[in-house]
């Protein structure tokens, strides 16, 4: 609605959903989707931070789970850097390398994740790899500064490769 263009209130991510029935008020929110091009014309026009779920859902998001073991991450890196005497959290990634974008000289980060997987009835441990693109100090996209993500499957030497190959086009 025109209203909602001139309004950047009623551009939460949360509304009052009117067809619910009573309830904490929880229950009576409902989500609002906005476009792609709408979430990227707040971010750069009116400085509005993307949230986490807003950021998965543009097509520079190659992977869900890469943004959100990216941002568990960066919510240990946090914590730690906050208590310096408390118990250190540990992150979910093991970093395999770090480095620059040739187009965009904005950190590229190569990353590997171990996850839970039911093979045959059995439970065992994956190794999934993962590569992200963040551009730090951003402050709409804090505390996870995600530019891309990407899946890039289990066989370690054919990550690296792609890895390497996305590297040199970003």
């Amino acid at each position: 609605t025109a209203k909602a263009h001139a309004d950047p209130i009623s551009l939460s991510a949360n509304t009052p959903n009117p067809d619910a029935k009573g309830g904490s008020g929880t229950e009576r929110v409902k989500e609002m989707h906005l476009s792609e091009e709408e979430i990227l014309r707040l971010e750069l026009i009116e400085n509005r931070n993307i949230s986490l779920e807003e950021f998965k859902r543009l097509s520079t998001c190659k992977s869900g789970q890469a943004a959100d073991l990216w941002n568990d991450h960066r919510k240990a890196e946090m914590h730690n850097e906050e208590n310096p005497g408390a118990k250190p959290k540990e992150s979910p990634i093991d970093t395999i390398w770090k480095k620059e974008g040739a187009a965009t000289k904005n950190p590229i980060i190569f990353f590997s994740a171990e996850e839970s997987v039911v093979e045959g009835g059995n439970v065992i441990m994956v190794k999934k790899y993962y590569l992200v693109a963040i551009r730090p100090n951003t402050a709409t996209r804090e505390p996870y500064y995600l530019t891309w993500t990407g899946y890039l499957g289990t066989n370690e030497k054919k990550a690296e490769l792609t890895a390497r190959y996305l590297l040199s086009k970003m």
